[in-house]
């Protein structure tokens, strides 16, 4: 007596055409810009409301010294708001810190927005 199941066999037939369906990407936004009240505690942004947007995300390059754009998420989802305050918390601890007030940065930002089939825009220029 066999304590063994017999096998199942599963075939997958070899599909030969597909039809792709792609949405284009939808336009960046332009016109990020940051808030006169921004400072090395804290940098306010801003950007121009998308009527297709339903949620925006925001990235950053950290302040590498080198010439690279190392983008990275700094906020996945600004609930629809077209405004966001960076500082110490959400920085990674970066902006109010005693490096960056004894030394200075540079950091650049972008913008992007999610639409209400999930595509997401290119980023800002």
């Amino acid at each position: 007596m066999s304590l063994l199941s017999d096998p199942l066999t599963f075939e997958v037939n070899l599909v030969t055409s597909l039809t792709q369906y792609s949405l284009p990407v939808p336009r960046p936004i332009i016109g990020l810009s940051s808030t006169s009240d921004s400072s090395a505690q804290s940098i306010g942004l801003e950007w121009p409301a998308m009527p297709e947007a339903v949620d925006y995300k925001l990235y950053w390059d950290k302040g590498s010294h080198d010439n690279l754009n190392v983008l990275v998420p700094l906020i996945a989802s600004t609930s629809g708001q077209t405004t966001f305050r960076v500082n110490y918390d959400n920085s990674d601890h970066m902006l109010g810190s005693d490096y960056i007030l004894s030394h200075g940065g540079t950091f650049k930002f972008w913008v992007s927005y999610v639409t209400s089939d999930s595509r997401e825009s290119s980023i800002s220029n």
